[in-house]
């Protein structure tokens, strides 16, 4: 507790108004210098740059990217604008990107202003930010989280010919966006009216080249209509491919070109499906798995538990009711949630291997599983009862992460989907484990527990493939990690696919999974 008379807790109450106006952002001028200093020497503040700063806890350990992610966005926006008052835009490449639903943070922000000095300035995370000196602002400018963005069309129209082979999801998504909306006009003008007779055929080339040979004619004639001569080239470095018509949504349509290019990479890894004889055997050597995995995967997500109180719990000799101390301990409740949720989990299983189809199967049970892995936290009163309500309604982000997870109103359609339309494709119980592990913990539709039931749906697609209870161990966390961030960051799904696959390749289908 902090007295309410000490130089700390004045400097407090000031941030605290501060925050209240929805700043994490701080600059040297929003604060008094003693008040400042007193908040970064406890660390309520953590330096940026020379004269900003950013909110963080006294609790955030040392190497945590947390409160840096949460701010990033936010200190661009006020920076730039701080620097350049309302003139400067974000580049065209990144904006595209931005426009069309991309989770990643960049490496270096390229922003364009006429009084661009061209100096990068290293920020915190290995990133940074770049200004250069543009002369001629784009025809219209879109505002995004506060963040000034060229519009669709206009970054389109400036793509560099690296982009297009650089980032062919990002670049699909924004010509399909582009052909499917009112955007297409505005695209047709900025080409009229730039007269780019080489940039004007790399787009009509790029259209054809996914399949939209209606949006590419009707610009192309439009430009001969006005005696504009475009040369047509194709800027992609692959055969013609041809792309489905997306949704609206972008994070769905990132989602869907995303999936179609780890599923084809995923024949590399894949294993075949092992038949079932005897069930109750099958479910037997899942449920000796219980107490194991139960103490790793809660491990892998901070709790200190012992495989001693899981057996104790998994047994029934465990009894908040009777004991305070259990009923307030929140490892201890949590082991109980994964407890109930692992016997949820087991019931959808043996429901598979009775004939049911396992998606439908595992799409309507894997809500109850969240509602298990946190009804006893609830009951105790350590996590409040909204919480068992479902999908999140506001943001959230991974821990040493440059992904942030889509905004609470493209997880509903997301998850729709990622299971109706992607994972009832024909496919093995190994690639549908793979992906609907990665994708769930891409989407993040949770407040917490988003790994737990990650890891419960990949071992109900592996198990209805015939495959035994795959345990991720707590050693391996950091490979594990790694393997997410990577299939996140570059769409390579490889090294995840080879972590599940080397875990349970040696491990036959009639004996125990015990890893």
């Amino acid at each position: 507790m902090i007295a309410d008379n000490t130089p700390l807790a004045k400097a407090l109450k000031t941030l605290k108004k501060i925050q209240s106006e929805d700043k994490r952002v701080i600059f040297t001028k929003d604060i008094d210098r003693v008040d400042r200093e007193i908040l970064v020497e406890n660390g309520w503040l953590t330096p940026v740059i020379k004269g900003w700063y950013i909110s963080t806890h006294p609790s955030v350990r040392d190497g945590d990217t947390t409160p840096w992610t949460i701010a990033f966005w936010e200190f661009i926006s006020r920076y730039l604008s701080h620097r350049f008052k309302d003139d400067w835009w974000i580049n065209a490449d990144l904006s595209a990107e931005l426009l069309t639903g991309s989770t990643i943070l960049p490496r270096q922000v390229l922003a364009c202003s006429p009084n661009g000095d061209r100096n990068r300035i290293e920020l915190p995370g290995g990133q940074s930010i770049f200004v250069s000196k543009v002369k001629e602002a784009p025809s219209e400018i879109v505002e995004l989280h506060g963040l000034r963005l060229m519009s669709l069309p206009a970054a389109v129209a400036q793509l560099p010919p690296v982009y297009f082979t650089r980032d062919q999801n990002s670049v699909n998504t924004a010509l399909l966006a582009i052909s499917q909306s009112a955007n297409s006009p505005e695209l047709r003008r900025i080409l009229l009216r730039d007269n780019m007779p080489v940039v004007s055929g790399r787009i009509i080339g790029a259209l054809r080249h996914i399949g939209r040979e209606n949006e590419a004619n009707e610009i192309s004639e439009t430009l001969k209509g006005a005696g504009q001569k475009p040369i047509i080239s194709n800027p992609f470095d692959s055969d013609e491919r041809k792309l489905p018509l997306l949704p609206a949504n972008p994070y769905v349509g990132r989602l869907k070109l995303q999936w179609d290019k780890m599923r084809l990479s995923l024949d590399n890894y894949d294993i075949e499906d092992v038949a079932i004889d005897d069930v109750d055997a099958f479910m037997e050597q899942i449920n000796n798995a219980h107490v194991e995995d139960a103490y790793h995967s809660l491990s892998i997500e901070g709790y200190n538990v012992t495989e001693k109180m899981i057996d104790q719990i998994s047994r029934g000799e465990w009894n908040p009711e009777a004991n305070a101390e259990d009923q307030k301990n929140r490892d201890a409740m949590a082991a109980k949630g994964y407890h109930d949720a692992f016997q949820s989990v087991k019931e959808a299983i043996r429901i598979i291997h009775s004939g049911e189809d396992p998606v439908a199967v595992i799409n309507a049970s894997y809500g109850k599983w969240y509602r298990d892995l946190f009804g006893p936290s609830v009951r105790a009163g350590l996590i409040k009862r909204e919480n068992l309500a479902g999908f999140r309604n506001g943001p959230i982000f991974i821990r040493g992460s440059r992904h942030v997870p889509p905004g609470r109103e493209a997880v509903p359609p997301m998850i729709t989907a990622m299971f109706d339309d992607m994972l009832s494709q024909k496919m093995t119980g190994f690639s549908r484990a793979v992906l609907a592990h990665y994708y769930f913990v891409f989407i993040h539709p949770y407040y917490d527990g988003n790994g737990r039931i990650s890891r419960f749906l990949m071992n109900s697609f592996l198990a209805s493939g015939g495959h035994n209870w795959l345990i991720i161990k707590k050693e391996d966390r950091d490979e594990y990690f790694e393997a997410l961030e990577r299939a996140r960051i570059e769409e390579d799904i490889g090294l995840f696919a080879e972590f599940v696959r080397e875990r349970i390749s040696s491990t036959p289908a009639s004996a125990p999974q015990m890893r």
